[in-house]
Order: structure tokens, then sequence, then C-alpha cells
């Protein structure tokens, strides 16, 4: 996982630098990994990832899939939200409190 964490970091380091190449996809371990802790998250944890994501990586990210595919397993559909993200943490690792209350993460959504 910390792979996948070190790439996020990079691009939201180069974020500005459009020109900046994009960073190879998580290994297969990584993968499943990341995929294993998309099965823990609630669906505002899923909506989070997926808006995290989107601003953060290319649209055709590995991990973007599994998030789809994670949420189409529920029957859920991934939505982006205007929300506020903390850039460098997954759904998982977020521990800003008003970012997670503002989510929706402990049941109570401001």
């Amino acid at each position: 996982m910390s792979h996948l964490r070190d790439i996020m970091r990079r691009l939201a380091a180069n974020r500005s630098d459009r020109a900046a190449p994009t960073p190879p996809p998580p290994t297969a371990p990584d993968l499943a990994s990341y995929r294993q802790r998309l099965r823990s998250c609630s669906k505002p944890m899923l909506d989070y990832e997926w808006t995290w994501l989107h601003q953060s990586l290319e649209l055709d990210h590995p991990c973007l899939q599994a998030v789809e595919e994670e949420c189409q397993e529920r029957g859920l559909t991934p939505m982006r939200h205007p929300l506020a993200v903390a850039m460098g943490e997954h759904a998982w690792e977020v521990s800003n409190a008003a970012i997670r209350t503002s989510w929706g993460f402990d049941g109570q959504p401001a």
C-alpha cells in the first residue's frame, strides 16, 4: 500500500505540471491489497475514494476501475462529490474529523 501512497503523493506534488508522466499502475499485490481495503468501505467511503482518485489520477488508472467494480458488486453507482478530500489519504486513512463528518464516514453527515 505504501507504493500506491507514494504514487499519490508524487501526483499531488506534480499536479500543476501536466507534462509529468503518469506513474505506473500498482503491482498486482498492491492492487489486491487495495481491493481488500475497498471491500471494508462504506458507501460514503467509496464515494470519497472515487472523488479523491478522480482528483489525483488519470481516468484509466486501475484503482478507479477497482472502485467502480466494488460499487457494481454492491449494486451502487460511484459518484463524485464537491466535498473536501484530504490529499494523500485514502478513505480508510482520513483522520480529519471535519472531513469524516462531511462525508458521513461515521454515519452522521453534516
